[in-house]
């Protein structure tokens, strides 16, 4: 089946890209798919926003908002996706949009960039997989380049996003802004504006990923013990909260892990 495959940034890009990744295509074949049942993908919350150019068929660009909830992307195979994951709180550096109205959307990209089109035309052009991701890092750059003011509040809106995802989980919102020096509100205000997502909702996204990590580590560990570890304040909290955000209780997480 074809695999879904991460690729770590030049240096010149990593303070606001996650990764580069693919699926299907010309690198079919290698790494995992990311959960799902077969010819589907299953897709978190991870306060990311993803920039996604699918060259199958005609070829489109979109752009994948940050998420609250789970997404099945259905037929994933039968897509040729070349993407770029940036991470919380950098969309602004190559975007002018507010991101909290992105949430939970797919918006064009040429709705998004006046010359969306090229980067389709850039990346299906070129010859191997990895001559498409140097395209694709190309055009970042430029955009970079070409915005110098808005790429520096990007960079100081990864940090304070990173802050709050490294918070502890019961840590109040207010606490955690008087700690960075703000307002709760103008740490929501920030936060909605450069990462779409208000800062409990990151917290919470922080939470599960570490949950599902343990999940993962520790599948002998009873769910209670894990609960209280990852951060729930019990097993009920812990059950409630992964379906919200994954779709998926603990339990059928541990019985069936992607």
């Amino acid at each position: 089946m074809p695999g879904y495959l991460e690729h770590a940034p030049q240096p010149s890009l990593a303070p606001f890209v996650e990764c580069f990744w693919t699926r299907g295509g010309a690198e079919a074949g290698g790494g995992a798919a990311r959960g799902g049942a077969a010819g589907s993908a299953l897709v978190l919350p991870d306060g990311c926003v993803d920039v996604i150019v699918d060259l199958s068929g005609s070829g489109r660009a979109f752009v994948v908002g940050p998420m609250t909830k789970p997404l099945v992307v259905e037929r994933a195979d039968d897509h040729d996706f070349v993407a770029v994951r940036l991470r919380p709180g950098a969309a602004p550096a190559f975007f002018a949009a507010a991101l909290e109205e992105w949430r939970d959307l797919q918006v064009e990209l040429a709705d998004a960039w006046r010359e969306g089109g090229r980067l389709v035309e850039q990346v299906g052009g070129a010859a191997d997989p990895v001559a498409r991701r140097i395209a694709f890092a190309r055009e970042l750059a430029r955009r970079l380049a070409n915005a110098p003011e808005r790429a520096s509040a990007a960079t100081r809106a990864v940090a304070l996003a990173r802050a709050v995802r490294e918070s502890e989980p019961e840590t109040s919102v207010a606490a955690l802004a008087a700690a960075l020096g703000f307002t709760r509100q103008h740490l929501a205000r920030l936060l909605q504006e450069s990462a779409g997502l208000a800062p409990k909702t990151l917290q919470r996204i922080a939470r599960m990923q570490r949950a599902l990590d343990l999940l993962q580590r520790e599948p002998t560990r009873g769910l209670a013990r894990l609960a209280l570890d990852a951060g729930y304040s019990d097993q009920a909290h812990f059950t409630s909260e992964l379906k919200a955000l994954t779709g998926r209780t603990p339990a059928q997480w541990r019985a069936a892990p992607r």
